[in-house]
């Protein structure tokens, strides 16, 4: 997982700014010292694991509203006293729009208004969490290809952790010293 750089960054110990990074595999990169492209990758990367978390917060939003409909759905049937629906068990068929609830069923034609609107709540709601569902499944993808693509070009473009170069600084001034 890579963190967006951050040019907010201060050291815990003074107040002082630090260099903005990109921590990606557990290794820290300087921002600035990044090429172009990985900078491009990076911004492209945060913008998007902006939307997805966004849309994590929406899509668990959507999941507390539909419990609620459907308590509220169960709740207006137990006060219209409905019996559920009995097969028809003569040799014609007749098809008949059902609800189902906590596998009781009941005719369509029994439901109350007020229960027909919970029930059009849910299906659109149903919907709209199905959009929802599908453009995270856009934004992992998306973020699984920039964190790849971001890996490719630190490697091509041989950039160096900042533990690398600071463990690569230590040791070049110890056997100078």
């Amino acid at each position: 997982m890579s963190s967006p750089p951050n040019p907010a960054n201060t050291s815990p110990e003074s107040d002082q700014p630090q260099e903005p990074t990109l921590l990606i595999d557990d290794k820290a990169y300087a921002y600035g010292a990044l090429s172009d492209r990985a900078k491009v990758l990076s911004n492209d990367f945060v913008r998007t694991h902006q939307e997805w978390t966004d849309l994590q917060h929406r899509y668990r939003q959507f999941l507390a509203m539909e419990t609620t409909v459907v308590n509220q759905l169960k709740d207006e049937v137990d006060r219209a006293g409905l019996r559920p629906h009995e097969p028809v068990t003569s040799g014609d068929l007749v098809q008949q729009a059902l609800l189902t609830i906590d596998a009781t069923a009941y005719a369509i034609e029994q439901i109350p208004d007020q229960a027909r609107l919970y029930v059009n709540d849910l299906l659109r709601a149903h919907q709209e969490r199905g959009q929802l569902e599908f453009r995270l499944r856009q934004l992992d993808a998306a973020r699984a290809a920039y964190q790849g693509a971001l890996r490719d070009e630190l490697a091509a473009s041989g950039a160096v952790s900042l533990a690398t170069s600071t463990a690569t600084a230590t040791t070049t001034s110890g056997a100078n010293g």
